[in-house]
């Protein structure tokens, strides 16, 4: 593709962030790692869920001989986690040594509390405030920001600062990339749209129902001997009006070999069924000189009796990126150049296709696969290059497994397929022993001076019921709705604010609907307050599942117990913790209030964690004896920067972990 007489766009661009947020905004410089002396050095390695009980019984069965080296070399514990035990905010306590009171990261949701809408709580995009429109054009004056929502100094910012080397890869919550170290942005990176991930499902098939959650079902019509597509991409940030961009592709099948030809920007493809295609890079053409790129891949799932194609979510070039993913901007660039192109979307392994059904399990392990391979060859390149300094890495391919496939460990489950174990039941733990490989690759090719700390952010454990919480609190008179309803959309679509005291939104979040905060809030600061989360714990206390007579609620906490006074008003006033087996719904997630508190959870996501942080815990290894006793994930960012000799910042409330 000749880009010779054009300019791409990869220092502003225009997209829908969550569906709200339209965005362009500059990106930023930083510093490549430096060919420093040889110097103290650090590897923290994380893998995303690893469990401390599967973990315990695989090393007593000699399943993971490297962890279990790790474990007699220096030590193994379990590591106490957040309230909630959530990726996005047990990681920024890990890379802030700050509860989440103090980051600010409560939930995979916050919401605004003026409108009680949900938002993405990792990071905001600003659209620019001012734009000079031109008739159909339009053109945005000032500079838009894109900035993270996460408070607190991360330890690898400061050990920068004292120009020490430091490389990061993949931690959740670093988008946008630090400005001080060498970084690969990881979860919260949105797509090419601003999503999390939304991924295309084509097919010939007449299907009534188009709305998959995380993803869309998009028509091919035939034309002749072929059949036509389009490309949906973000809208023109040069045009006046909101509609995506498109690019058409052409299909060709030949049913009698099983294949088809897809012609697409020049570029021709042929696809067996069951095949995947390299990644193609995509051309939106926003003006004649002026184009954004973003890359994909198509997988032929079939051609008879209908056709169809899914198309993973259309990831951030990394070689033109609209948006800003590594620092610096080229070091992407960089690693495209040894590695080839490779997924940036922050939560690159596609769930909600796999729970969708657009994808099985074999198509789902193939894209786990094609991340962790790239991935540890990223992780081997920069350990190579360490002489000095720090790196920390993140694989969280390991916590997508466990949710989508812990129904074949679980006979309980309302998802277990007892047909299906022989195939599927031994995935987790074989995922288990890849991790136990790479550690052991790791291990082999560090230098012998080097501190290895290993860890979690958190643990698993089935998720068989779903509880719909705004509905209980519907039912025990904290919630109303207008008109006498018995329930509610998404968006808290029939809520009565003027009489509703408390509110459930994102996991493990509920709010009071406070006067002078929330925008039509009832419930008065002060004794009011205290009364009504009395009550709500009280009641919670004896919630029990019809089914079983089992308690649904392990804990439940005010928040402020927990993370102190100074909360932003971000900040959930109450925190629930599940009991083993249960979780908030998705209905919870989006604040609606179907008509039933209780529901099996017969989806492929059937392995959770957002419980009681007891329930939980994660794992910490290290290749040195620990001397703190019950070791939380705070711990992690005081003990590094003691090690690179950098003073601990007194705002930090995690204790060192050696002595």
């Amino acid at each position: 593709m000749d880009k010779s007489n054009e300019q791409v766009i990869t220092r502003r661009t225009f997209i829908q962030y969550m569906g709200f947020l339209a965005a362009e905004m500059a990106l930023v410089g930083g510093c490549a790692p430096s060919a420093s002396k040889e110097g103290k050095k650090i590897i923290v390695l994380g893998f995303d869920g690893m469990d401390p009980i599967i973990a315990r019984e695989m090393m007593d069965g000699h399943q993971l001989p490297h962890f279990n080296k790790l474990k007699r070399s220096g030590a193994y514990t379990a590591l106490r986690t957040t309230w909630p035990p959530q990726s996005p905010v047990a990681w920024s306590s890990f890379a802030t040594s700050l509860n989440p009171g103090g980051h600010a990261i409560h939930d995979f949701l916050s919401r605004d509390p003026q409108t009680y809408l949900p938002r993405i709580s990792m990071a905001e995009v600003a659209p620019p405030t001012r734009t000079l429109s031109l008739g159909k054009w339009k053109i945005p004056l000032g500079g838009p920001e894109v900035h993270s929502l996460r408070k607190g100094e991360p330890f690898w910012d400061a050990v920068a600062k004292h120009d020490i080397p430091a490389t990061v890869l993949w931690v959740p919550v670093t988008f946008p990339p630090s400005r001080e170290v060498n970084m690969l942005s990881g979860l919260g990176t949105p797509d090419l749209l601003g999503t999390q991930g939304t991924f295309s499902f084509y097919t010939t098939q007449q299907i009534e129902d188009t709305r998959d959650t995380g993803g869309r079902v998009l028509p091919i019509t035939p034309d002749d001997d072929r059949f036509i597509a389009f490309i949906e991409g973000p809208p023109n940030s040069f045009r006046s009006e909101d509609v995506p961009m498109k690019i058409p592709f052409t299909v060709r099948v030949d049913e009698r070999k099983k294949q088809a030809v897809f012609e697409i920007q020049g570029e021709h493809y042929t696809l067996r069924v069951g095949q995947w295609a390299p990644w193609i890079r995509l051309r939106f053409e926003m003006l004649p000189t002026v184009s954004l790129y973003g890359i994909c891949r198509f997988y032929l799932k079939s051609v008879h009796p209908a056709l169809s194609l899914y198309v993973t979510p259309l990831n951030i070039d990394p070689e033109n990126p609209s948006l800003p993913i590594s620092n610096p901007e080229d070091y992407a660039g960089e690693l495209v150049r040894k590695f080839g192109l490779f997924y940036t979307q922050g939560m690159p392994e596609d769930t909600w296709a796999l729970n969708e059904r657009r994808l099985d399990e074999k198509e789902f392990m193939q894209i786990v696969d094609t991340v962790m391979s790239v991935r540890a060859r990223i992780l081997m390149h920069e350990v190579e290059r360490l002489r000095s300094g720090l790196l920390a890495a993140v694989f969280t391919s390991s916590d997508r497994i466990q949710h989508m496939l812990w129904r074949y460990t679980d006979p309980e489950s309302p998802a277990y397929d007892p047909d299906e174990v022989r195939y599927w039941g031994m995935e987790i733990r074989n995922f288990y022993r890849r991790m136990d490989a790479l550690l052991g690759r790791v291990m082999k090719r560090m230098r012998p001076d080097t501190t290895l700390i290993v860890l979690s952010d958190h643990g698993f454990a089935p998720y068989r019921r779903s509880v719909n919480l705004n509905t209980w609190l519907l039912r025990n008179d904290f919630m109303r709705l207008r008109r006498g309803g018995k329930e509610s959309a998404e968006f808290f679509d029939d809520v009565d604010w003027g009489r509703t005291r408390a509110y459930a939104l994102g996991m493990n979040s509920v709010y009071l609907n406070l006067a002078g905060r929330e925008g039509h809030g009832i419930v008065q600061r002060g004794t009011d307050a205290d009364r009504t989360a009395e009550e709500l714990f009280k009641a919670m206390a004896g919630m029990r599942d019809p089914s079983t007579g089992r308690p649904v609620v392990y804990a439940a906490v005010r928040t402020r117990d927990v993370y102190g006074t100074t909360l932003t008003q971000d900040a959930p006033d109450v925190i629930v913790g599940y009991d083993r087996g249960f979780r908030a719904s998705w209905h919870t997630a989006l604040g609606a209030a179907p008509e039933a508190v209780f529901e099996d959870n017969t989806s492929k996501w059937s392995g959770d964690h957002c419980m009681c942080p007891q329930i939980v815990p994660g794992v910490l290894f290290a290749n040195r004896q620990v001397s703190t006793s019950s070791p939380h994930i705070m711990d992690v960012a005081p003990t590094v920067l003691a090690l690179l000799g950098v003073k601990v910042p007194p705002a930090m409330q995690g204790k060192k972990l050696f002595g």
